[in-house]
């Protein structure tokens, strides 16, 4: 439409008013109404496609207009620190390529005042070739900055992702539970097999003591081939409470000092005596069944 226009402008030898407006009505007119019926189809088009992603939804109450949004104060209080940086390199970039526009236009003003005397192809000639310059003086500067902006924006964003002290402990607590609550389910869980440990002594065959620091409640079954299993163990004042326990169910309680304390080093509750120890644990076993043989 425009290399129309300068076409017609140039051809016609008087350019008056009525023949501008025809020219208008002939062809600007047509296009605009095309842009126009294509702008409305192309709005259209997205409704449709935003209602029909809702369900056809409508929000009527989102299409009112509120007022409190055009107050400038309440925007003006809410603009954070970023905002004043962008204000401030908006500001040096404008400043830089105005001094580029300057600096070009002052070099090429004696050019730009006689585009007057040249014809119409010439001065557009001159004129493209000077905005082209300038475009390529504005587009190094916006890379420039592009490039600065770009290691800025990477240095804040990993800065920002960095989680402070009180975060990380924030984060542990919720991946691993309160630390006191944690505390308290381990000492809940200790009691819990204290317990049944103390109440495993009452089916124990013998508790072998050291006498006093420690106690060993072993279980066998008699005309069985398996092996002395050790169902408690203790030391100081859990030692006492097997040996209580074991007196309250007549358990047998035989004082051997090395047995008690290689016991205690070598075997876990539920674990089976080891082979080196079984010929000093059926030593006991065997004086046991021959005291109550004898009963």
């Amino acid at each position: 439409m425009t290399q129309e226009l300068f076409a017609r402008a140039v051809s016609l030898p008087d350019l008056t008013a009525n023949e501008l407006q025809a020219m208008f009505r002939t062809l600007v007119v047509p296009v605009l109404l095309h842009a126009v019926l294509i702008g409305f189809a192309v709005m259209a088009i997205v409704g449709l496609v935003q209602m029909a992603s809702t369900g056809f939804g409508l929000a009527a109450k989102q299409l009112m207009p509120d007022v409190k949004r055009l107050n400038p104060m309440s925007r003006l209080k809410q603009m954070p620190k970023e905002n004043l940086h962008n204000v401030f390199r908006s500001v040096i970039l404008l400043l830089v390529v105005s001094w580029f526009l300057y600096s070009t236009i002052k070099a090429q003003i004696y050019d730009l005042s006689n585009l007057a005397l040249e014809n119409l192809f010439a001065g557009l000639s001159r004129a493209g070739s000077l905005i082209g310059n300038l475009f390529k003086q504005v587009a190094v500067v916006l890379l420039v900055f592009g490039a600065i902006d770009i290691f800025r924006q990477r240095s804040k964003f990993s800065k920002s992702m960095r989680m402070t002290k009180q975060e990380i402990r924030d984060e542990m607590k919720n991946s691993e539970g309160n630390t006191q609550m944690k505390m308290q389910i381990r000492r809940l869980q200790r009691d819990a097999i204290r317990r049944n440990m103390i109440k495993a002594v009452e089916k124990s065959t013998v508790v072998i003591v050291n006498p006093t620091h420690y106690a060993i409640a072993v279980q066998y079954e008699m005309g069985t081939r398996s092996v002395p299993t050790v169902v408690a163990k203790g030391k100081n004042y859990l030692a006492k409470v097997i040996r209580e326990r074991a007196q309250a169910h007549e358990i047998p309680i035989v004082e051997n000092k090395p047995l008690a304390q290689a016991l205690y080093q070598a075997v876990d509750i539920g674990d089976e005596i080891p082979p080196a120890l079984y010929r000093a644990v059926a030593e006991v076993l065997a004086q046991i069944y021959r005291i109550i043989n004898r009963q």
